[in-house]
């Protein structure tokens, strides 16, 4: 029934591919189920990786940085100029709001600054509370205070707080507090429709070997692919990994330096990352820190066995269905030849991994939150 409700709803975070998103990963991708299927409503994104200002997509109007010309005209044109970054927050979000009227915000960036400014203040609050990864990583101690204290904020001030995980939930009241109006909303994972055989998926990717490990995930040293690289080394499997962002041309370095036999597939997408996970053997996510872990789920999806830090939510890789590692290198290498040589069927690993595709679960919880916030 909510769906055929016209509610006007701004979102901020970050756009997947097919909505002009550039990099992409976990929140672009939680995002793009929540646009493909509100049909009924009116969506605004803002996105923090498009280089456009406004571009239409059906219901979906995708917004990004104004223009330099408009910004110009408001340095020109405005008697109160005052050039601070909650000028331009406030500025930048009064556009939108002007051109979308939206009743909902709803923020995936906690720390944001954009949580705070002024004129949201009469819209109703959802927070999208994915990771504290910008916290938990931030080395510049001023930065990382800077961080604390708009994640609080963010979290006191939202009329409801989203997490995409128990974990997530539980680290989160442990730093800030526990508050109620909480809910656990899991992303939801596309089942894809796929008849090819292993060899078919590694004959398009251009792949051989009679073992391959794979990782799928942005580079950023976060994922621990350096740890599987150095896993890796002398070992009879080939290592193929999908992804790209900041930290790909270190991890082709260590690899190359390594002599690891690997391949990069670079940031794929669509049937290339079927076909990806479809190829593998095992599939490996060594990260450092997670708070679901969307490529585990996928791999799963298509029966294979997984190999991943404990840093992956318990309820997405159980103990019984997955192979949990430390963040050692010895640990992973280990983890590996214990996937390749265990009894775990695809087809257990392949039916626990499709509670994660329930879309109608998934947008009538948004929904409830949307509406009764």
């Amino acid at each position: 029934e909510g769906n055929n409700k016209c509610m006007r709803l701004l979102i901020y975070g970050y756009a997947p591919k097919e909505f002009g998103g550039e990099i992409t990963g976990g929140v672009a991708t939680y995002i793009g189920y929540l646009l493909k299927n509100l049909k009924g409503f009116k969506i605004g994104l803002l996105a923090e990786n498009v280089r456009f200002f406004k571009r239409e997509y059906g219901n979906v109007v995708v917004y990004g940085p104004p223009s330099k010309r408009w910004f110009l005209r408001e340095i020109l044109y405005t008697k109160t100029f005052k050039p601070n970054s909650k000028w331009l927050w406030n500025s930048r979000l009064k556009i939108i709001i002007d051109d979308l009227k939206p009743e909902v915000f709803y923020s995936h960036i906690p720390h944001s600054p954009a949580n705070r400014m002024e004129v949201l203040r009469g819209l109703r609050f959802v927070l999208s509370f994915h990771s504290l990864h910008a916290y938990l990583f931030e080395r510049d101690e001023n930065l990382k205070r800077r961080f604390y204290d708009s994640m609080l904020y963010s979290y006191n001030k939202a009329a409801k707080v989203v997490f995409p995980s128990s974990k997530v939930e539980k680290q989160v009241k442990e730093l800030f507090g526990d508050r109620d109006k909480t809910v656990v909303i899991p992303p939801v994972v596309k089942v894809p429709n796929w008849d090819y055989t292993k060899e078919e998926s590694r004959k398009v990717l251009g792949l051989n070997g009679d073992l391959i490990v794979g990782f799928a995930g942005m580079l950023t040293g976060r994922k621990g692919e350096d740890l599987l690289i150095k896993a890796s080394v002398n070992k009879p499997w080939k290592l193929v990994i999908a992804g790209g962002g900041p930290g790909l041309n270190n991890a082709v370095k260590l690899a190359r330096d390594l002599n690891v036999n690997a391949v990069f597939l670079g940031d794929i997408s669509g049937d290339k990352l079927w076909h990806f996970y479809n190829s593998l053997d095992v599939f490996c996510l060594p990260s450092r820190s997670e708070t679901f872990g969307i490529a585990v789920v996928e791999a799963m999806l298509f029966g294979k066995k997984v190999v991943v830090s404990k840093e992956i939510p318990e309820e997405v890789a159980p103990e019984n269905l997955a192979i949990r590692v430390d963040l050692d290198v010895e640990s992973v290498a280990y983890g590996i030849d214990r996937a390749l040589s265990s009894n775990i069927k695809g087809d257990d690993i392949r039916n626990y991994a499709l509670r994660f595709s329930d879309e109608e679960a998934f947008i009538s919880k948004h929904l409830d939150v949307f509406e009764n916030p």
